[in-house]
């Protein structure tokens, strides 16, 4: 068992252009329709500040970048388009990154070369990225959106569905040499496009939407992964899917406290006793994110 995650910085992106993106209502469930492009961004921007203010009050090293492309509507979930893997929980050498091939035309024009230039440059000559994107056309990979990693068992778990294909999982798996757990989901008549709204995972929690996985066996198989993992699984509705409850995160501060992240509209949804499972608590209000771009907070922030 590899040595739990050290503190790592969190990088966000400035939702500058926020509003509804109409490349991705076909494949997100989660999203409401609005007209009212300046009161939407205006109102994700005070939302966003907040969420990085929180992090800042309680000691995180946070990394905020301004998104300058008005076609770059979800710029705001950063977290899709890379990840970042350190020795302790890859069992490599040494920290890299992967860069991931985005479905939607105007999410690829998400990728910064600023920011893989500064994250090679905080960790320094021997980091690399792994680039997956070499199949646009026809097999997608949306980052830790696509990709739940159990960092502490090395395990992957995936929903497949139109932005998260089985063969790209093969070539990532390669990479990492992690564990793998497939699933089919359904939700309202539509595989739930990003396993990261159905499944989180902590070190020793992990909050899961069972009914929305297919088949009983698969549900099973799901359950008893993250519970041989040593996870108390907190079963959630799809009612409280829908408010984010699966769309949260673990992280540590700088300090070694760790804490789990998440929406005001998640916590609200989220029983007691859930609540108490899930630790030290950060809260913050994001239902314009939420509602209008049909992600939450741990599709805001992207672990460095």
């Amino acid at each position: 068992m590899p040595s739990p995650p050290r503190p790592r910085p969190l990088l966000l992106i400035r939702p500058c252009h926020f509003c509804v993106n109409e490349q991705a209502l076909p494949t997100n469930r989660f999203m409401s329709v609005s007209q009212q492009k300046e009161s939407l961004q205006a109102k994700a921007l005070e939302e966003h500040r907040g969420l990085v203010e929180t992090l800042e009050r309680n000691h995180f090293d946070v990394m905020v970048y301004e998104n300058c492309l008005v076609e770059c509507p979800d710029a705001v979930f950063c977290n899709n388009w890379f990840s970042v893997h350190h020795p302790e929980e890859s069992g490599k050498t040494d920290s890299f990154g992967i860069m991931y091939p985005m479905a939607l035309p105007n999410r690829r024009m998400e990728l910064r070369e600023d920011i893989l230039y500064d994250i090679q440059e905080y960790y320094g000559d021997s980091f690399m990225f792994y680039d997956l994107r070499d199949s646009y056309e026809w097999a997608f990979l949306e980052g830790t959106g696509s990709v739940v990693y159990d960092r502490y068992s090395q395990t992957m778990y995936v929903s497949l569905s139109p932005r998260s294909y089985y063969w790209k999982l093969m070539e990532l798996q390669k990479a990492l040499d992690y564990n793998l757990v497939v699933f089919q989901t359904n939700y309202k008549q539509s595989p739930v496009y990003h396993t990261n709204v159905l499944l989180a995972i902590g070190k020793e929690w992990a909050v899961l939407c069972t009914s929305v996985i297919v088949s009983e066996s698969e549900q099973k198989k799901v359950v008893s992964s993250l519970q041989k993992n040593g996870k108390k699984v907190l079963e959630i509705s799809e009612y409280q899917m829908g408010c984010f409850c699966g769309n949260i995160l673990e992280i540590t501060n700088r300090e070694g406290k760790v804490y789990t992240v998440m929406s005001q509209k998640a916590h609200d949804a989220f029983t007691g006793e859930q609540r108490e499972a899930l630790g030290n608590l950060l809260v913050v209000p994001l239902d314009t994110i939420e509602r209008y771009g049909g992600g939450g907070v741990r599709c805001c922030i992207a672990e460095v």
